[in-house]
């Protein structure tokens, strides 16, 4: 893992899912500064905003799918497909659907996975370590 400081975009509309999310990051992605955003809509202007000053993307995206209703979700998606590719961040789908047209639309406008949120709290942090593994130490990004 880098030591220096990446950013994660978490898009997550529930407080209570914040806190938890908030919590397994500290201990699963060290060395992440998280961007709490509860809309599609400062999502989107977050990253707009990283674009316009050509400031380093996120190096990963979080998104819950139903914000709280499943097409502010799809709205976000087309507009990340949309970005400069070099500016373009992955994005995983954290939701607590497991609904086949749920997935195959998140794949299908550009999400990089689609994770059904687990229920427990070792559950999350055992999904972040993976999380961690892969989109850390696995994965090439551009502009990493």
């Amino acid at each position: 893992m880098s030591p220096r400081s990446q950013t994660v975009l978490v898009v997550e509309d529930n407080p209570d899912h914040q806190v938890l999310l908030r919590y397994v990051m500290q201990r699963s992605l060290v060395n992440t500064t998280p961007v709490f955003t509860d809309s599609a809509d400062q999502a989107m202007a977050y990253l707009n905003s990283c674009v316009a000053n050509e400031i380093t993307p996120p190096k990963l995206v979080l998104l819950d799918l139903y914000l709280p209703k499943a097409e502010y979700g799809w709205q976000f998606l087309r507009h990340v497909k949309q970005m400069p590719a070099t500016m373009r961040p992955p994005v995983v789908v954290l939701s607590v659907s497991r609904e086949e047209d749920d997935i195959a639309q998140a794949y299908q406008l550009g999400a990089s996975s689609f994770i059904s949120k687990p229920i427990g709290q070792a559950e999350w942090l055992t999904y972040f370590e993976t999380i961690r593994r892969y989109w850390w130490e696995t994965v090439t990004l551009p502009n990493q």
